[in-house]
């Protein structure tokens, strides 16, 4: 899925978004992830924007978690992954 180019203005965008919950229940919810492997690597998941050109400023990536009004506000967990034979993943 992509936005279409834009090669003398703006390109596209996309936008990917669960629709709101009602009085008594949750919004909806966004998953990305990549597939497991038995006998290699697994997938990816890049998030990231791309780079500016000349005296341009590069993209911005926001990851941000909803407040509560009734208890605590959302988490946000970020993990790397381990190795049996080398060093782990960095955060």
């Amino acid at each position: 899925m992509s936005s279409g180019e834009g090669t003398a203005s703006t390109s596209g965008a996309v936008t990917i978004r669960s629709v709101n919950g009602g009085e008594a229940g949750s919004s909806g919810v966004l998953m990305f992830s990549s597939g497991s492997s038995s006998g290699g690597n697994s997938g990816s998941v890049l998030l990231g924007s791309g780079a500016a050109a000349a005296n341009g400023r590069g993209g911005l990536v926001v990851v941000s978690v909803g407040s509560g009004t009734s208890g605590a506000g959302g988490s946000l967990q970020a993990s790397s992954g381990r190795s049996t034979t080398a060093t782990g993943g960095a955060v």
